[in-house]
């Protein structure tokens, strides 16, 4: 199945009355999701700047696809950064709902899940039945652009960066994410 399927028919999300419905892309966010897709079907690295006006959806989108491939895909790992720890909250909580309301086949085994991490792994502390099953071992991590040292020493497969234009810092945090 596709990232996109995945996503439609699993990922749920709060809509603005509250209620819990699947979350499913808007033309923009499909708009991103061909970029993403053209870009990955060219060989290339994918890096998307967007200039955008709030509530479009581009940021729900991004944890939804980081999301699927840590989800869905070993030894992944994903960060978000954000501008404020509110925000980074925002957008993380949004990645928490995926999981818990997806449908218990779509979940992967969950070793962790706090305040800054949500970690794809055996939770067992069984070694034999750990090393027989692992798990995903992919991860999803915020952080907060306040942070000079965001992301130094992790290999970060998927990278979002919201509201760069707001960070402090933002040539030093870069400086370490971009590493």
């Amino acid at each position: 199945m596709d990232a996109l399927s995945f996503i439609e028919q699993n990922l749920h999300i709060q809509d603005k009355a509250g209620q819990l419905v699947l979350l499913l892309f808007n033309p923009a966010q499909r708009r991103l999701y061909a970029e993403i897709e053209r870009q990955q079907a060219a060989g290339r690295p994918v890096r998307i700047i967007i200039l955008k006006a709030r509530q479009v959806g581009f940021s729900t989108a991004v944890a939804a696809l980081f999301y699927e491939r840590s989800a869905r895909r070993p030894n992944t790992n994903s960060m978000i950064v954000a501008h404020k720890a509110d925000a980074s909250a925002n957008i993380f909580n949004k990645t928490k709902l995926f999981y818990e309301t997806s449908p218990e086949a779509a979940r992967p085994l969950k070793k962790a899940s706090n305040t800054r991490e949500m970690l794809f792994e055996n939770p067992t502390k069984n070694s034999a039945e750990k090393q027989k099953d692992p798990g995903l071992r992919s991860k999803i991590r915020i952080e907060t652009a306040g942070a000079k040292d965001a992301g130094r020493s992790a290999t970060i497969h998927n990278l979002h960066l919201s509201e760069l234009a707001f960070w402090p810092h933002a040539d030093q945090a870069l400086l370490s994410l971009m590493q």
